[in-house]
């Protein structure tokens, strides 16, 4: 397992462009205008395409097939880690403003890129679409009860 593990991650682009780039930003190494616009293009159309892919994964039988594993999903994602990361921040002494940023950064929906990872690697993507649309929109409610307890 830790092989195929192994492997993937030697043929994962995510993981060599953040191995590239943080090399880059360590040794101060910096990148020609003429690879940084293009680079910049292909970042800005990830998200779009990756709402795309989710929309074409999801079905509403693929919900309710997984529903213990996307539900577990949305209590650890919006309830169990904002909750960690709320008293953490508090045990560290972070103050307020920090403290409720961070909260309600932990407590965002799965992220859309996670489904482009899943493809890649041969995962379940139905599972993956519904977990990211079940949270998104659970997040409604999630978000604005962090907000408001956090201030």
């Amino acid at each position: 397992a830790l092989r195929t593990v192994a492997r993937h991650m030697r043929s994962d682009p995510i993981v060599w462009s953040t191995a590239i780039g943080a090399a880059c930003a360590v040794g101060g190494i910096e990148i020609p205008t003429f690879i940084q616009t293009p680079l910049h293009w292909l970042g800005a159309v990830a998200s779009p395409l990756a709402l795309l892919t989710v929309g074409a994964r999801l079905t509403l039988q693929g919900a309710s097939v997984h529903r213990g594993a996307i539900t577990l999903t949305a209590v650890l994602k919006l309830v169990i880690a904002p909750a960690l990361a709320y008293g953490i921040a508090t045990a560290i002494g972070l103050p307020p403003l920090e403290r409720g940023a961070l909260t309600l950064l932990i407590g965002t929906p799965v992220a859309i890129s996670t489904i482009l990872l899943v493809e890649q690697h041969a995962g379940n993507t139905a599972l993956t679409a519904s977990a990211i649309t079940v949270t998104t929109l659970a997040s409604i409610l999630s978000t604005a009860i962090i907000a408001t307890l956090a201030r």
